[in-house]
């Protein structure tokens, strides 16, 4: 969680999420608002619509999609195209509760996939999960302790055989998590493997709306993972102005951190690639009926 929210205030107009998009396929951009949506204007039914908070986190999987048109709204941003040869919607929701939401209400009635995965980083709370490991949800759970099970059939023999797979509980709350001991604390109270800020919400939006549904995370944050205390320090700042005083001081004590800032979006670029070749096999295996 931390790495995403870093990576999205500094790296999201990098050149290579813009090179991502351009080599994603026959892209076309459009601005179209959807306020309303009558029969019959609605396109074919979906197979899958996956919900991404950020691009950086879509981009391997974006990558993997041909005959892309992206469509960019003033509250999301949506991308059709097709994965091998199964019409796909990815919605790059923006983060946190509210928007993953209304994303997912939105992607369900228009393109009405016959599943809908929640997706993306993931901190661990559990020393056993690590960077870039993979967790599935079989139950996902709120700050307040609502729950939700996930009908999820996995062979348990072949989770063994899965090196940096898990499956358990999955945690959503409303604010980044950032320490060790809190980390620790969360999953013993919880009993969560890992914690998010969206999979509740598209979860409880599928099942009002009788929706499929899957919940699959890669882990960006270990819970040992620290990051190095100057940028560490950027996540306190509020406003605008203060983050880009806070980088300028950074820089001019330590010009490194420019290289720590690169690393850090290697990892995440990993990570990305990690997460969407495990859903492209794992979609790959889903039934579409």
């Amino acid at each position: 969680m931390l790495l995403r929210h870093l990576l999205h205030h500094w790296l999201r107009h990098s050149a290579q999420q813009k090179l991502r998009e351009a080599l994603s396929g026959s892209v076309r951009e459009t601005n179209l608002e959807r306020e309303t949506v009558t029969p019959g204007e609605q396109p074919a039914p979906a197979e899958f619509g996956l919900v991404f908070a950020l691009g950086i986190e879509a981009g391997g999987f974006l990558d993997r999609l041909s005959d892309v048109v992206v469509t960019r709204g003033r509250r999301l941003t949506e991308h059709t195209g097709l994965l091998e040869g199964r019409r796909t919607v990815v919605v790059q929701s923006g983060v946190g509760h509210q928007s993953a939401e209304d994303a997912a209400l939105d992607m369900v009635q228009v393109h009405r996939p016959r599943w809908v995965i929640s997706t993306g980083f993931s901190g661990a709370l559990n020393a056993e999960v690590r960077r870039g490991d993979i967790v599935m949800a079989n139950q996902l759970v709120d700050s307040d302790k609502n729950s939700l099970s996930v009908e999820l059939q996995i062979d348990p023999q072949a989770l063994a055989e899965s090196p940096g797979v898990h499956l358990g509980r999955l945690l959503t709350v409303d604010q980044l998590v950032r320490r060790r001991d809190e980390r620790l604390q969360l999953g013993s109270q919880y009993g969560a493997l890992a914690v998010d800020m969206e999979s509740f919400a598209v979860a409880c939006v599928c099942r009002r709306e009788k929706t499929r549904f899957l919940a699959i995370r890669a882990i960006s944050d270990g819970v040992d993972d620290r990051l190095p205390a100057e940028i560490d320090c950027l996540l306190d700042q509020k406003t605008m102005a203060s983050r880009l005083g806070a980088v300028t001081g950074a820089l001019f004590r330590r010009p490194s951190v420019a290289k720590d800032m690169w690393k850090l979006k290697e990892v995440a670029m990993r990570t990305s690639d990690r997460l969407a070749t495990f859903l492209v096999s794992m979609m790959s295996q889903l039934p579409g009926d």
